[in-house]
């Protein structure tokens, strides 16, 4: 049961803390790699709109094609960093639910009042979705929370947004690199067009 000692809430306190400093180290880190993949995609499209430029600008087949191939590795390069990322990216989110999750079972032991993380997550969750009563109920009361529990309160608070967000950043990548390639080949079969005939 909950341990109420000046004591024992001073170590389960320490213990939560340095289970929050570990969660939020690894957001951090998480949050730096999400940083760097949207930068890292953004300079390889500012390389695309230029070759796709500098293609339209030649008017030898040869030229433009060989611009085209530039272009073709660039996207390649770029849907490759998008894919290693993105499974980055789902390694360090497992992280970070792992040390939220040790942090609420520890929260846990304390008395209701000093569940900080674990009435955080509850208004996360119950702002997307207006449960906040529910969920106060099944994760404030007196009764413990157990391993089972903690997907209901940690994953749909974040999972769903984050996920969606990674989802929209690679199909939008992958669309444009698909719309760039497709024009560049287009243009390049023109260009050999009019030089034919």
């Amino acid at each position: 049961m909950m341990r109420r000692g000046s004591a024992a809430n001073e170590e389960i306190i320490s213990r939560a803390n340095y289970l929050l400093e570990g969660a939020f180290f690894t957001d951090t880190l998480l949050q730096s790699y999400r940083a760097f993949h949207l930068i890292m995609q953004l300079i390889l499209i500012g390389i695309g709109i230029g070759l796709a430029v500098a293609i339209l600008a030649f008017d030898d087949p040869i030229r433009s094609g060989f611009t085209s191939g530039i272009l073709f590795g660039f996207g390649y390069f770029s849907l490759r960093i998008s894919d290693r990322m993105r499974d980055i990216i789902v390694r360090r989110r497992s992280d970070v639910a792992y040390w939220q999750r040790k942090l609420i079972l520890t929260e846990n032991e304390l008395p209701e009042a000093q569940r900080y993380f674990t009435e955080f997550r509850i208004a996360q969750w119950a702002g997307k979705r207006g449960e906040a009563d529910d969920l106060r109920a099944a994760f404030l009361q007196s009764r413990l929370i157990v391993e089972n529990d903690l997907p209901a309160l940690l994953e749909p608070a974040s999972a769903e947004s984050d996920s969606s967000l990674e989802s929209q950043l690679y199909q939008v990548s992958r669309s444009f690199w698909a719309l760039l390639c497709g024009a560049s080949v287009l243009y390049v079969f023109y260009l050999l067009l009019t030089v034919i005939l």
